[in-house]
């Protein structure tokens, strides 16, 4: 669409919403405003108002004081390219790969088994980089070269299944069950207290609105928890919050 072939874009717009669903004008309008961030993210002065937005949204997150804002480095997770090869080199080295092998790696060990990944060539990454978008992406179909190098090799219902369904935690039933006396204990610690940089008050009323189904707060809380037992790692470490 972005080159003007709006025919070509129609048609995989209605077969991705033939095996997805959803309505082809919708997707269309969606598209469209997607294509309009994207152009308008390159102007200096949208690029100025998104950062003093994020900034002033980090300012007003009621878990967290200000001054942790104002070390807050929100610019530097910002993508710069959207194109789909941009989108895919950002998922490679800075978003969920590394992160997948970090923990496929803590898992292994927690459980003293030894385990590697296979290991990709990095040849192929340049390859499939340099290859089209058409073969990354057609139709309802993502991973379409994967796909067409496993013609007759794997079962037709695998290499064709468009939907992609991933494995949910059910932390939020969690923190509000078996988790949440533990979690009361941690807010309550002189660790959290003496911090500094939250909010206990506006954290314990949200997790109480989560455990009686009124908010979900169960992303958010995990990172919290997530920081401050890494910190306490860290402290112990004689490392940076020590």
């Amino acid at each position: 669409m972005k080159k003007g072939e709006l025919r070509e874009a129609w048609n995989e717009i209605g077969t991705f919403t033939a095996f997805h669903g959803g309505s082809d004008v919708k997707l269309f309008l969606s598209v469209v405003r997607h294509l309009m961030q994207v152009a308008l993210r390159q102007v200096a002065t949208y690029q100025r108002l998104a950062r003093w937005k994020n900034h002033r949204a980090a300012r007003r997150d009621p878990w967290f004081t200000t001054e942790l804002s104002e070390h807050v480095d929100i610019d530097g997770h910002q993508i710069t390219d959207w194109s789909l090869d941009g989108i895919l080199r950002q998922s490679v080295e800075r978003g969920p790969l590394p992160s997948y092998l970090r923990s496929e790696d803590r898992n292994s060990m927690a459980h003293s088994v030894e385990a590697r990944l296979l290991f990709l060539d990095y040849r192929l990454v340049s390859l499939v980089f340099r290859c089209a978008a058409q073969w990354k992406m057609r139709g309802p179909w993502n991973k379409y070269l994967l796909r067409e190098a496993m013609r007759q090799r794997i079962p037709e219902s695998v290499r064709t299944r468009v939907d992609k369904m991933g494995f949910p935690v059910p932390q939020g039933k969690w923190i509000s069950g078996a988790w949440y006396e533990l979690l009361q204990e941690l807010l309550e610690s002189r660790d959290m207290r003496e911090r500094g940089i939250y909010n206990l008050a506006e954290i314990h009323r949200d997790l109480d609105l989560h455990r009686h189904g009124k908010k979900n707060v169960s992303g958010k809380l995990f990172s919290v928890v997530q920081l401050e037992l890494w910190s306490r790692k860290q402290k112990s470490l004689g490392g940076l919050a020590a």
